[in-house]
């Protein structure tokens, strides 16, 4: 029988704390919620026996270290998942707690129904990540943030199927979310995931010994993406066009044994203003202007 997940909920603001801690106990999600007063308490609930799952914290609560309270909750429990929810919504933020360690980013006012889902993913993943028993996640990773011109930099290095890709997608559909507007987001988000998902298997095989080499631009204008794998590359020009017979591309695929999908380059051509390959095939740069979206 699986063992009982638990949750530390970390808020200053009672009502917060009671709204996010009620929120995972009406939803029956087969968790133990643990709802801590301050950051005492919570690093205290860290070091106990039993093990936490998943903490959910907004970083701004009175404390010895600020936000840097995602990076001591970090060395204090290992591993463990951290989800920040924050009323900070600029990129700086969001940008600074992954560097930090946090694994998510919700703002307020939080959307009750997303936070329920992020919860559920994470601890999912927590467990998926717990039966690899000590698998490659921490293993040549390497994670920087840095300030470009008035914008930032982030970049993660990372083996093919680790969690640091899965977080580093995520980030960015968070970040671009802020100058984007809700269509905008979602083909971006559509398109990262098709163009990660080939490096993964197509340009790295899914060898877990290679390395995927990413990073996320944000500058005044544009967002720039871009994406390497250690494969052998292709030519661009080979690749098949999808939507001139999409029943044949589909069937093809169920033939030679490939995932339901293919429509990464033509979904990252309608997302981005710019998709550019280099000669080898194996890295792609994405950029977006950015519109900022209109306001009401």
């Amino acid at each position: 029988m699986a063992s009982i997940s638990r949750i530390v909920v970390l808020d200053q603001d009672a009502n917060t704390r009671k709204l996010l801690t009620a929120a995972l106990e009406d939803d029956d999600c087969g968790a133990e919620i643990i709802a801590a007063h301050g950051a005492s308490e919570a690093l205290v609930r860290l070091k106990a026996p039993t093990p936490v799952d998943l903490v959910v914290v907004d970083p701004a609560i009175p404390s010895p270290w600020g936000w840097d309270l995602i990076s001591e909750l970090r060395r204090t429990a290992v591993g463990v998942p951290i989800l920040v929810v924050s009323v900070m919504q600029t990129e700086q933020s969001m940008a600074r707690s992954m560097e930090l360690g946090a694994d998510d980013y919700l703002l307020k006012p939080i959307d009750l129904n997303e936070y329920r889902r992020t919860v559920a993913r994470m601890l999912m993943e927590r467990r998926e990540l717990l039966a690899l028993a000590g698998s490659q996640e921490d293993r040549n990773v390497r994670l920087t943030v840095r300030s470009a011109g008035q914008g930032m930099l982030v970049e993660v290095n990372a083996p093919t199927w680790s969690m640091h890709v899965s977080r580093f997608e995520r980030f960015v559909n968070r970040l671009v979310a802020l100058s984007l507007t809700n269509e905008e987001a979602l083909k971006l988000r559509l398109a990262l995931d098709e163009i990660i998902t080939n490096a993964k298997e197509w340009g790295n095989r899914g060898d877990s010994n290679k390395m995927l080499k990413l990073s996320y631009c944000l500058l005044s204008d544009r967002v720039t993406i871009r994406i390497e794998d250690e494969g052998e590359g292709f030519v661009l020009g080979d690749v098949p066009d999808p939507t001139l017979d999409p029943l044949d591309h589909v069937k093809r695929r169920k033939l030679s044994g490939k995932r339901i999908g293919g429509w990464g380059i033509l979904l990252a051509r309608k997302a981005m203003d710019e998709v550019a390959y280099n000669p080898k095939g194996n890295v792609v740069v994405l950029t977006k202007f950015l519109r900022k979206p209109t306001r009401p």
